[in-house]
């Protein structure tokens, strides 16, 4: 009735649906943010009433597990330098720099307050492309766009999510770093890990010492990062089935109120979620095409824009309204700009690992 299987088993591309557990992961992070964007929003934030955790936080720390997982599982199987850099290249950037040109060109004239002359010549938009496509969020990007949203909750961020995209970049170099080194091999990987998953936890962290304590949302990334790259090491150890899932149930309900509980939170919540990738019925699914990406970057800017232009819609109108319109636009980036990108990205990979390969012979 129940599957059982290793970790190494789900992670095989035809035995888990992580396309569809990714998308709705997106859509946390969308609906998460509506209630602070709509105004008087009905209800409450579901997923924080039955687990204590913040929808939009879930969503962002399950990317990053996620990403943890098979970023290194994927260095792991193919061990090979060229290859690593051209896929994360050429899945980060392109759709990143259509989600900008969107944003710019589209998004923002029809929703500045300025005459379109003076929108395209006011310096804050070259600022703030570079910011963008440099990953200095924290810089010229809090200029935000002339003259968009200003009557809006939030008034100068643009797309505010993106600035997870930098700490994931950094994640990667990491990552590539250590495989350089070599300590990617399996004795020394599943130290580094457990070393990153330790730190993480630290009151005053050693090695993510930039990384605020106080602020839990941002805090909790490297230690979500590093349990999906320690499970990615132990793959072959690691069981995916119900009594591995029912047991962190239990631990997190036996130890509610402790200040490390929402780690533990999050760790049952991640079981469960590849629990349920794998679900038989789960991998049945058709496959959905995956537009998560596109979903998580066109998710904050066209909340903004219904928000600029319909500040009294209904919020489930709203929010349905916003689905839709992400949906369609991830699906435009994900044939037009994202699919190619892959493709290309794997062209180039095998290319260059043919290219050393006859140049060690």
């Amino acid at each position: 009735m129940y599957p059982n299987f290793y970790l190494s088993f789900v992670l095989s591309k035809e035995k888990n649906n992580l396309n569809l557990v990714r998308l709705l992961a997106a859509m946390a992070v969308i609906y998460g943010h509506s209630f602070g964007l709509i105004p008087n929003p009905a209800g409450l934030d579901i997923i924080y009433h039955i687990t204590g955790v913040y929808a939009a936080e879930w969503g962002v720390k399950t990317f990053f597990f996620l990403s943890g997982l098979l970023v290194v599982n994927s260095i792991l199987s193919d061990r090979n330098v060229y290859s690593y850099m051209i896929k994360r290249v050429m899945r980060i950037w392109p759709a990143l720099i259509f989600v900008v040109i969107g944003t710019v060109f589209i998004i923002g004239p029809i929703n500045t307050q300025l005459p379109l002359n003076e929108y395209f010549s006011n310096t804050d938009l070259y600022f703030y492309i570079k910011s963008i496509l440099t990953f200095d969020i924290f810089g010229k990007n809090n200029i935000g766009l002339p003259g968009i949203f200003e009557h809006n909750p939030f008034p100068v961020a643009v797309n505010a999510p993106l600035w997870t995209i930098s700490i994931e970049v950094f994640a990667y170099v990491v990552i590539l770093a250590l495989y350089l080194i070599g300590a990617f091999n399996q004795r020394f990987a599943l130290i580094v890990f457990l070393v990153f998953l330790v730190d993480s936890l630290l009151p005053e962290r050693l090695i993510f010492w930039w990384m605020p304590r106080d602020d839990f949302n941002l805090g909790a990334i490297p230690f979500c990062f590093a349990l999906g790259g320690l499970l990615a090491v132990c793959k072959d150890q690691v069981r995916i089935d119900f009594s591995v899932v029912f047991g962190f149930v239990v631990l997190a309900l036996l130890f509610r109120g402790g200040e490390y509980h929402k780690y533990l939170v999050y760790t049952t919540m991640f079981m469960l979620m590849l629990y349920f990738s794998a679900l038989p019925v789960i991998v049945r699914l058709p496959k959905i095409p995956d537009i998560s990406y596109g979903v998580y970057l066109w998710g904050w800017p066209v909340q903004q824009t219904m928000v600029n232009f319909f500040p009294t819609m209904n919020y489930w109108g709203n929010l349905l309204v916003t689905y839709v319109t992400v949906c369609v636009l991830a699906l435009i980036s994900w044939f037009l700009v994202e699919k190619p990108s892959i493709r290309l990205g794997r062209y180039w990979s095998d290319y260059f690992r043919k290219r050393v390969s006859i140049s060690n012979t």
